[in-house]
């Protein structure tokens, strides 16, 4: 199913539209074909409670769903925005306690954000984290260490250990999120409900208005199911989540003081 979310936005709604509505009117059809009941209105008012009932039901656990993978997105979201503000206090820290004797160090923080802004970032999409990007962060956590080790101040900010701990934490809370599978059993219920909602609605006859209406509530969830699908994978180019507090950290802290600290050195 993924291959959808490969396609273009629209492309990828209008295929699962088509696809749901064209499967909800062969469900209308084949339930009318061989309908096991007469036509009365008892028949029509158990219908019409069965699908109020159902669709009550299947309306609540498509939009529980869809919030709870709505607000996994935003914590995501923040997470990476966590991660770009402890780079960025870490190398604004550095600089703060130490000036250009850790130009180095202040390099590899800047690196290893590139690195993750230019190669892991479409490595996600695939659903992977890079190995020269963990390497990376652990080379400055390392050298963090060495230079707490050889600090001849009596007191090392601590801070910059806090932040280089809350920079991993981050970055493995992405890790962790690159795939939110929906659970089988949601899509199990979900189709089945919709399918009971078009049953019940099966005891209608067929009129212009019948088939409209049932081939767009299909259309309408296929493109629900979508969202939903898209929303499970926040890396792959529907949703595309994006690394801009990353990119603008880099810009407005790192390569602008790495500019400012060149040209006070040329002076």
């Amino acid at each position: 199913m993924t291959w959808l979310l490969s396609l273009p936005l629209v492309l990828g709604i209008l295929l699962s539209g088509i696809f749901l509505g064209t499967a909800a009117l062969g469900l209308y059809a084949l339930v009318r074909s061989c309908r096991p009941w007469s036509d009365s209105d008892d028949v029509d008012q158990a219908a019409v409670w069965g699908a109020r009932s159902v669709g009550t039901i299947y309306a609540l656990i498509v939009s529980l769903t869809f919030a709870n993978l709505n607000n996994e997105f935003s914590e995501l979201s923040e997470t990476i925005d966590n991660e770009a503000l402890a780079l960025e206090q870490l190398y604004r820290g550095l600089d703060a306690a130490y000036g250009t004797e850790v130009t180095d160090l202040q390099s590899a923080i800047a690196n290893y954000t590139r690195l993750v802004i230019d190669e892991e970032w479409a490595a996600m999409r695939n659903g992977e984290m890079l190995f020269t990007a963990d390497a990376a962060l652990d080379e400055i956590r390392l050298k963090l260490i060495a230079l707490r080790q050889s600090d001849s101040q009596v007191i090392f900010p601590n801070a910059l250990l806090n932040d280089i701990n809350d920079a991993e934490n981050a970055r493995g809370q992405r890790g962790f999120d690159i795939f939110e599978p929906t659970p089988m059993v949601f899509w199990v219920i979900a189709l089945a409900s919709l399918a009971g909602t078009i049953v019940c609605a099966s005891v209608h006859p067929p009129s212009a208005w019948a088939i409209t209406a049932i081939g767009v509530f299909g259309a309408l969830n296929g493109a629900i199911f979508y969202a939903i699908l898209a929303h499970s994978h926040p890396f792959l180019s529907v949703v595309d989540m994006q690394p801009t507090a990353l990119e603008t950290v880099y810009q407005r802290t790192m390569l602008t003081e790495s500019s400012a600290s060149s040209g006070s050195r040329d002076l």
